[in-house]
């Protein structure tokens, strides 16, 4: 790896890459008679790491406070959502609805949404 011995008699090796690592793999066979390019090293492999993103979402309305029988909009501000994002929306602690990035609903007293 890296030019540097890593792994030792082993068909496989597992470590934590780092990007831009180079990997090969020397192969020295057992067999004695007859042999050519012995040991012999594997093409070369260069890692991509992706960094790990932080999924989150919050929510917001335009108020906390609301009439009765008034209807609240809800709006999501997602952060790394990638491409198909889902939404479930939950009110109580009980699934209300799935897939969309605002929701609207009539409240009543102390809902938790």
């Amino acid at each position: 790896m890296n030019s540097v011995n890593a792994g030792t008699n082993s068909s496989n090796f597992t470590y934590i890459p780092v990007n831009n690592d180079q990997v090969s793999c020397v192969l020295t066979s057992s067999l004695t008679s007859c042999m050519t390019n012995n040991p012999t090293t594997s093409n070369m492999v260069t890692m991509t790491v992706n960094p790990n993103y932080t999924v989150s979402v919050i929510i917001s309305s335009p108020s906390d406070t609301v009439c009765q029988r008034t209807s609240v909009q809800l709006t999501t501000y997602p952060a790394n959502e990638g491409l198909t994002t889902v939404y479930q929306w939950k009110v109580n602690w009980v699934n209300t609805w799935v897939d969309l990035s605002t929701y609207s609903y009539t409240p009543v007293n102390n809902d938790v949404v």
